[in-house]
């Protein structure tokens, strides 16, 4: 059940951990552990030994808090730190996780690396459009480099912490706004100074490696969120929608949200995302196709609709052929909680639903 392939290239004291890991978590979970999936730089062959972390995904049958904490809290000894989260089965199926797995499991399909190194599961098949729709938000994690960049400033202790939540900014920056998935300090360095700041000179993998780090970090830090800032006021997301009139109706999808909070019932017109540097219309096109299926002829631009965020135009369409069925990330996402329907609706009783005021309106004219 152990596979031995993932051994890669790692220090002696990280493949002895691993080890370690693999038999504790036999030892914890007996029949109920179903898999351990190995991610991060242990896993893609970037280990910076004395800094990596070991990555490790417990996967179980069934939840058990007890089994976790004793797990966490036995290999918390080691003598390399063991970052673990744990999911059950029912969760991974479900894409109950967190952003990170979700690169995790994108990174094991489009590039093969992280590796299932006990047991095995069926890892989720992410596309890079889901991918984007979980990352962080921009200003969210803008607003977290500055305050542990503050800390290191006041005590230097959180010299790691800064390091990494300021590599997962330029990842996710780069993510979203350049579609340029990137990993490992060094090419991140690479990718950030050939997408973002032509004049950003600065090696991470150097500086983690460099025992005179101080100024090196700091002004580095302070120079991307002052990059991101900048560029991020001005750059906005772009998405296209179909407005698809047919002899059925206006063609929609029905949403449906459950959570704590209640019950939300509401109709989105199709289409997403324009990639970087693609065309709009060709863009609304490849939306329709991998959503719904269907082909269209783009009549003429509508209305758009502009926000502090996003910019989203809205295109008369005519249909031409498909069939309208529910495909790509909508059809994997979808739960009971989480529910997608193409369906159509009268132009005429669109006043009844819970849809734009600018679809509404568009129809009044």
């Amino acid at each position: 059940m152990v596979k031995k392939e993932y051994y890669l290239e790692l220090p002696i004291q990280y493949k002895t951990c691993v080890d370690k890991s693999i038999f504790l978590a036999r030892k914890v979970y007996k029949d109920n552990l179903v898999s351990i999936f190995l991610a991060g730089s242990t896993a893609k062959g970037n280990c910076i030994e004395g800094w990596s972390d070991i990555d490790l995904y417990i996967i179980t049958n069934k939840l058990d808090l007890d089994a976790n904490k004793e797990f966490y809290e036995k290999s918390k000894k080691y003598e390399i730190h063991i970052g673990t989260t744990f999911y059950t089965l029912g969760m991974i199926n479900n894409l109950e996780i967190d952003s990170k797995t979700f690169a995790a499991f994108y990174e094991y399909h489009a590039f093969d690396i992280n590796k299932i190194i006990y047991g095995n599961f069926k890892v989720p098949n992410i596309t890079y459009k889901k991918l984007l729709s979980v990352e962080s938000d921009i200003n969210n994690l803008v607003q977290a480099v500055e305050r542990e960049l503050f800390n290191y400033m006041i005590d230097k202790k959180n010299f790691k912490t800064l390091v990494k939540k300021t590599v997962v900014l330029m990842k996710v920056y780069l993510n979203k706004y350049y579609n340029k998935y990137s990993y490992g300090y060094h090419t991140v360095s690479i990718d950030y100074k050939n997408y973002i700041d032509s004049s950003f000179n600065y090696d991470i993998e150097e500086i983690i490696k460099t025992n005179d780090k101080d100024n090196d970090i700091v002004n580095m830090v302070k120079t991307i969120i002052n990059c991101v800032v900048e560029r991020n006021n001005n750059m906005k997301r772009i998405s296209a929608r179909g407005l698809i009139k047919t002899k059925k109706g206006l063609a929609v999808i029905f949403r449906r949200k459950i959570s704590e909070k209640g019950t939300k019932e509401y109709y989105v017109t199709p289409g997403g995302g324009i990639n970087e540097g693609e065309n709009i219309e060709e863009g609304l096109r490849r939306e329709l196709r991998e959503e719904l299926n269907i082909e269209v002829n783009i009549n003429k631009l509508a209305f758009k609709v502009e926000t502090d965020e996003r910019i989203e135009y809205f295109y008369d369409c005519e249909y031409i052929s498909g069939d309208f069925t529910l495909k790509g990330e909508e059809l994997d996402r979808m739960s009971e909680s989480n529910y997608y329907e193409p369906t159509f609706i009268k132009i005429k009783d669109l006043d009844k639903c819970d849809i734009m005021q600018e679809v509404k309106d568009y129809y009044k004219k």
